[in-house]
């Protein structure tokens, strides 16, 4: 199981941010609205009670937010000769968010994935307005708007942030939707929470 790092200052808990580290790879977050952050320990476990009827299905230990916010720097690699970013570059960033909402309730893609949850694309549209450019600083914005027995739908905001300023550039929307499916790729629910 791994664990999760993080600063822990009392003006970053109380304000919901945090930088989490893994891998030793930090990654700015911001739960837009979370409640404060609480952090668990690697022997915390988040899989419930055997004899359970959600067995071996992930509980978060605090409620997974609606919308969050994720700092992005666009590396040389996502970026073509003239250092314009890739189209293809802005779908893993948008990924980046929607995961980083399961972590903002310490529980992560990895860890459903073991229980024997996937969460698959069945639908992903793009809408580019303006070019994203080699060592840009970007936010991404996900949002959770439709949930369903076995589907979640998310919409997407990619910002571009100038030194000293937030969210100067709109430069790209999205929206997804992830159907549930178990390890046999067949259609189940997700989790009842």
């Amino acid at each position: 199981e791994n664990a999760y790092f993080a600063s822990r200052c009392n003006p970053c808990i109380e304000n919901s941010t945090a930088v989490r580290v893994q891998c030793g790879v930090a990654t700015p977050f911001t739960a837009l609205n979370a409640a404060p952050l609480q952090w668990r320990h690697a022997h915390q476990s988040l899989t419930p009670d055997p004899g359970d009827s959600q067995a071996m299905m992930p509980t978060p230990p605090k409620a997974i937010p609606f919308q969050g916010r994720t700092s992005i720097r666009v590396r040389y690699c996502e970026c073509d000769p003239m250092g314009v970013a890739h189209h293809a570059s802005y779908v893993p960033w948008f990924e980046i968010g929607r995961t980083e909402l399961l972590r903002a309730a310490d529980i992560s893609y990895a860890e459903l994935e073991e229980s024997g949850i996937f969460l698959v694309i069945t639908r992903l549209e793009v809408k580019y307005r303006q070019p994203a450019r080699y060592d840009n600083q970007l936010t991404v914005i996900t949002t959770v708007t439709r949930g369903g027995r076995a589907r979640i739908d998310h919409d997407y905001e990619l910002w571009l942030d100038e030194p000293g300023r937030e969210r100067t550039h709109l430069l790209a929307t999205a929206s997804t939707t992830l159907a549930c499916v178990g390890s046999d790729g067949r259609p189940r629910p997700l989790p009842e929470w």
